[in-house]
């Protein structure tokens, strides 16, 4: 008894090690105040994504900084930057985005 009850426990302490999640994170928009204090979009602004995690190791991934402008057309061609700085095509069924 146990014997099995050791089992269950190790097996149970292994599980959450299993699952890994990747995310994704997508630059907001920037808001700039003009001379009168109202908030523009600025578009040649820079946006820096902050470092991700990759898959394939247990070091970060590079900082990707750019425009907004190009992050904005980057996005609207159904692409992004993966963990790895690379450029990735963004899944475009919701059967895809639901997992």
């Amino acid at each position: 008894m146990r014997k099995a009850r050791a089992i269950l426990l190790l097996m149970l302490l292994s599980f959450p090690a299993q699952a890994q999640v990747q995310t994704t994170i997508a630059p907001p928009a920037l808001p700039t105040l003009n001379a009168q204090g109202d908030q523009v979009s600025d578009t040649d602004a820079i946006y820096c994504r902050p470092p991700q995690q990759r898959v394939d190791s247990r070091l970060m991934g590079p900082k990707v900084c750019m425009t907004v402008r190009k992050w904005n057309q980057l996005h609207a061609d159904g692409f992004d930057i993966g963990p790895d700085g690379n450029q990735v095509a963004i899944p475009k069924s919701l059967d895809d985005l639901r997992h």
